[in-house]
């Protein structure tokens, strides 16, 4: 997955997955669920910079600095909302 899903160009993307189909139907056909531009870097249009990994520690910590000093129920549910949200959109 990981070889498709980095892949620049449409056509090796394509022969990724063709390869991914051979070796596991099952994985294809879940992958195949995704809409491309949530997982494909040649489907970004530039959002990831060439990058398909972050610094997760940072990127939850950018979150936490936003509800600091709410209460802890307050805190789980809006953590909880951004979460979902960015991986909705």
């Amino acid at each position: 997955m990981w070889s498709a899903a980095t892949e620049h160009q449409e056509r090796k993307f394509f022969q990724r997955m063709e390869q991914i189909k051979i070796l596991s139907p099952a994985t294809y056909m879940w992958l195949d669920k995704f809409s491309l531009d949530k997982w494909i870097m040649y489907k970004d249009d530039g959002r990831r910079w060439g990058a398909m990994t972050t610094n997760v520690s940072e990127s939850y910590n950018g979150l936490l600095k936003k509800v600091r000093g709410l209460p802890v129920t307050a805190m789980v549910r809006m953590t909880f909302k951004a979460l979902v949200d960015r991986f909705v959109e």
